[in-house]
């Protein structure tokens, strides 16, 4: 049975297709037609749009910052992991951070990309890489590429964090701002922004206290909540 769609479905239909088209370099009609299987069972015929199946879950607005809660096991293992960082790389945190500050951040850093991780379906890479992961924390379908930026928070949680990147950090395709609390018991995927759009909006850092470049900013309040439909893994869709 063939339901006539709303105007909210067809303004997520046609969002959907921009995307694919200017953030995933498709042609449009390619971009319709896999907006059109991302939203409905099959393609629309003749002009017809087609209501979504309800299990599968797609790029769509969020409505609120996604939460992700942390085991004792999950920060064990971060743990692990960034002492075996420390033990190869012992000249990791800038000078202007004790050593505390900077295994916190450390911490907050894994945690970020385990809580995106977790909630779009994609495994976390534990590996030490000598030369860093070339600025690329996850590499998703279509060629779409994502950066998790933390901010380990010690006080306030609905603060309108900034998330600066340096000109060498700008290499992901998308960047996802993790907010995570100081007792890494929990997170906030607070929004994203693709590496186009924080081009075009970024401002100079001005609080940035270097003598070298200064980053470019954006505030916790520019970043989207619509993702791109591939954030989610194909076992997260169902």
């Amino acid at each position: 049975m063939v339901t006539a769609p709303t105007e909210a479905q067809r303004e997520d239909y046609e969002e959907r297709a921009a995307i694919l088209e200017f953030e995933a370099n498709l042609s449009r009609p390619e971009a319709e037609r896999r907006a059109a299987l991302m939203c409905f069972p099959r393609p629309p015929e003749q002009g017809e749009l087609f209501v979504p199946q309800s299990n599968v879950r797609q790029d769509r607005l969020v409505q609120h910052d996604i939460q992700v809660s942390f085991s004792p096991a999950d920060v064990a293992q971060v743990e692990a992991f960034v002492d075996r960082m420390q033990s190869v790389k012992n000249n990791i945190h800038k000078v202007d951070q004790t050593p505390k500050q900077a295994r916190g951040n450390q911490m907050s850093g894994k945690l970020a990309e385990m809580a995106f991780g977790r909630h779009f379906g994609w495994p976390v890479d534990f590996r030490i890489v000598l030369g860093g992961d070339g600025g690329v924390d996850f590499r998703l379908h279509d060629g779409l590429t994502v950066d998790t930026k933390s901010v380990w928070v010690q006080t306030r949680m609905d603060y309108d964090y900034t998330l600066a990147l340096l000109a060498a950090e700008r290499l992901s395709t998308h960047f996802v701002q993790v907010l995570v609390d100081s007792a890494f018991a929990s997170a906030l995927i607070t929004g994203g922004i693709s590496r186009e759009r924080f081009l075009a909006i970024a401002t100079p850092h001005t609080g940035w206290n270097t003598d070298g470049e200064a980053p470019l900013a954006v505030r916790r309040s520019q970043l989207s909540r619509a993702f791109p439909a591939s954030f989610w893994s194909e076992t997260a869709r169902l």
